[in-house]
């Protein structure tokens, strides 16, 4: 994953790739874009903006409530 270091020193943030994402301060809109060399954070890219933004996952939260692993087994 990519996103393996931020799982384990900030449980609960927004670290799945695609996800829609708040940031708390301005409040605007963005998405989780995937990791890449040289982010110390999250990589967002916001609505109407050029480029990836590196934000601290503090400043960052799910828009909606965070997606719920898929039950991969059936009890018959």
């Amino acid at each position: 994953m990519a996103y393996d270091l931020v799982k384990q020193t900030h449980p609960g943030a927004p670290t799945v790739i695609g996800a829609r994402v708040v940031e708390r301060l301005s409040g605007r809109l963005g998405t989780v874009a995937p990791a890449r060399a040289g982010l110390a954070g999250i990589g967002v890219q916001f609505d109407g903006r050029f480029g990836v933004v590196d934000c601290q996952p503090e400043r960052i939260r799910y828009a909606a409530p965070p997606p719920a692993a898929s039950q991969t087994w059936s009890a018959r």
